[in-house]
């Protein structure tokens, strides 16, 4: 059913993962947290199943969730992360060529973020955030781009 087994690098304990199409070339790319590195990788698909290329993108504590969404509206699939150990969510824009901007940050309620996923809560057609906490809290970003 499935071809041989690649196998790429990581980065250190990667943690979580998710994918969509990256840079609107059609081809699903994935993004990996990395929990030992402080980190996130991107890894773009080059069209043929192969994961060649890997930017790397430093954050702080320890990111253990991703959730990928275009949260400006631009077509361009955006990265959001919840890291363990600050009381952040982190928000990457695309540069709209699969490449990312320096961070954005949102204070939750815990220095223990543990998971993120995204959906349009309010249905006011943009994308919002939110994220749960070792703590037992969910913490709901309501967008307003």
């Amino acid at each position: 059913m499935f071809k041989n087994r690649k196998t790429y690098f990581t980065g250190v304990e990667p943690w979580g993962l998710a994918t969509a199409d990256l840079n609107n070339d059609n081809f699903i790319d994935i993004v990996i947290t990395n929990y030992g590195s402080s980190a996130l990788n991107v890894l773009l698909n080059d069209g043929y199943g192969n994961f060649n290329r890997r930017d790397t993108y430093y954050i702080g504590g320890t990111p253990m969730s991703v959730a990928l969404a275009d949260l400006n509206n631009d077509t361009f699939i955006d990265i959001i992360a919840a890291n363990w150990g600050d009381k952040y969510v982190y928000i990457f824009l695309n540069k709209q060529n699969g490449k990312f901007q320096t961070y954005q940050r949102l204070t939750t309620d815990s220095s223990y973020a543990t998971a993120v996923t995204t959906g349009d809560f309010n249905r006011d057609g943009k994308i919002d955030i939110a994220a749960v906490t070792y703590d037992n809290t969910l913490n709901v970003f309501l967008n307003q781009c």
